[in-house]
C-alpha cells in the first residue's frame, strides 16, 4: 500500500494504512501521514472495475461534481473540505492511479473527521436531516450541466428493462426456480403498466433529467458528530443524469422500512409512516425547492416504483443463480424480493394518506 500511496501527491511520512468501512463494492482503507508533526488522514479506495467498467469516466463525474459543489459550498459560507468529497491527485496530475502490476484502480480522498453515519435509525430528527441533505444536494446541483456526465451504469433505473430482464430469465429458467416464484411473478405482472409512467414523463420532458446520486441509503450521508447535522453526501460512484424522483424513492424504501432488506418474516415488514413523514418534511421544507410540479406530484409514486424495481432485480438475480447481489444463504435474494413487494403493498395500502402528508407538508398544514 505504501508503494501505491507513493504515487499520490501527499506530503509527510507514512504512518499507517488499515481496512476501513463495510462497503460491498470497493475496498477502503484509512491512511495516516505525519506532516510536520500533524497527523493527516486520507481514505484510499480500490475501485471495483468489474462493477464499474469506465473508471476514468466515473472519476471524471466525481471530479466535475465535487469541484462544482466546492464553489457552491463556499458561496453558502461552508467548509468544502467537510461538506463534499476532495480527491487527491496523483503526482502525474490524475484523479486516480492504475497499478500496472496488479491491474487495479485506486483513488484517494481527504478523510472527513468527527462525523457519524447510520445504517438504520428510529430517530426522526436524523431522518428529517437526511431528507434535508438529499434535497440540498439537488438544489446545489440544479444548474449543473449534467450533459457533462457519463452514464456509469446504463439502465440502472430503467424499470421497463428490468421487467423485460425478469421475463427473459423466466423463459430460460436455467436453475428450474420459476415454480418457486409464481406468486411474485403474478404480483409484478399486475403492475407492469405502472413501470412505463415515469419513463414516458421523462421522454416527453415533463420530468427533467437532473444530477442524481442513485444510492441514497442513509449510510451514504455523513452527520457532524457533535451537532448531528447532515454535512456531506458520500459514495458518488453512481452519480449521473436521471430523475431525482428515484433518489427520493430509494431513500424512502430504505429508511422508512421497519425491517431488514432480507427479512424472512413478512409480518415484520411495514412502512413506518412517521419515518416517511420525517424524511419528506426535511426533503420538502429545508430550503428552496427546485422540483417542478410533475416531480412533486409523483414523489409517492416514485417510492412505489423504485421499490418494485428493486424487488424485480432481486427476483431476477434469484432466477439467474444469485450472480449480481451478494448472498450469504440460500434463497436470500428471494427473501429480499419478497420484502420489497411487501413494501410496495404497504405503499399502495397507505397511498392516499402518504399523498396527503406530502400535500400538507407542501402547504404548511402538517399531517
Amino acid at each position: 500500500m505504501q508503494e501505491i500511496l507513493s504515487n499520490f501527491n501527499i506530503r509527510g511520512e507514512f504512518v499507517s494504512c488499515v481496512n476501513f468501512g463495510l462497503g460491498d463494492i470497493n475496498l477502503s482503507y484509512e491512511v495516516i501521514y505525519n506532516e510536520n508533526g500533524n497527523l493527516k488522514k486520507y481514505l484510499l479506495q480500490r475501485i471495483n472495475h468489474k462493477v464499474f467498467r469506465n473508471i476514468e469516466g466515473l472519476i471524471n463525474n466525481i471530479s466535475l461534481v465535487t469541484e462544482y459543489l466546492k464553489d457552491k459550498i463556499l458561496e453558502e459560507g461552508g467548509d468544502p473540505k467537510r461538506e463534499t468529497l476532495t480527491l487527491i491527485k496523483t503526482k502525474s496530475g490524475k484523479n486516480f492511479y492504475f497499478d500496472e502490476e496488479i491491474k487495479k484502480y485506486f483513488r484517494l480522498y481527504l478523510f472527513i473527521e468527527d462525523v457519524i453515519s447510520y445504517e438504520k435509525t428510529d430517530d426522526l430528527a436524523v431522518l428529517k436531516e437526511a431528507g434535508r441533505a438529499i434535497s440540498h444536494f439537488v438544489e446545489q446541483l440544479a444548474d449543473f450541466d449534467n450533459s457533462q456526465l457519463i452514464s456509469v451504469i446504463p439502465n440502472l433505473h430503467n424499470s421497463v428493462r428490468h421487467y423485460e430482464n425478469l421475463f427473459d430469465s423466466l423463459k430460460k429458467d436455467n436453475l428450474y426456480r420459476s415454480k418457486l416464484i409464481e406468486a411474485e411473478v403474478a404480483f409484478v405482472k399486475e403492475r407492469e403498466n405502472e413501470l412505463h409512467i415515469i419513463p414516458k414523463l421523462i421522454e416527453n420532458n415533463i420530468i427533467p433529467k437532473r444530477v442524481t446520486h442513485n444510492d441514497t441509503k442513509l449510510n451514504n450521508i455523513l452527520f457532524d458528530a457533535k451537532s448531528k447535522k447532515a454535512i456531506c453526501i458520500i459514495d458518488l460512484d453512481t452519480i449521473m443524469p436521471g430523475t431525482v424522483l428515484f433518489d427520493y424513492g430509494d431513500a424512502i424504501r430504505y429508511a422508512a422500512s421497519t425491517s431488514l432488506e432480507d427479512e424472512k418474516d413478512l409480518t415484520k415488514v411495514n412502512l413506518d409512516i412517521n419515518k416517511f413523514e420525517a424524511f419528506t418534511e426535511g426533503y420538502l421544507t429545508s430550503g428552496p425547492l427546485v422540483l417542478n410540479q410533475a416531480e412533486l406530484d409523483h414523489l409517492v409514486f416514485a417510492a412505489k416504483i423504485v421499490t418494485l424495481e428493486c424487488g424485480i432485480r432481486f427476483l431476477t438475480d434469484f432466477l439467474n443463480g444469485d450472480v449480481y447481489f451478494k448472498t450469504s444463504r440460500a434463497h436470500q435474494n428471494l427473501d429480499r424480493a419478497r420484502t420489497q413487494f411487501k413494501l410496495v403493498r404497504e405503499i399502495e395500502k397507505h397511498y392516499k394518506f402518504l399523498t396527503s402528508i406530502v400535500q400538507n407538508i407542501r402547504t404548511g398544514k402538517g399531517k
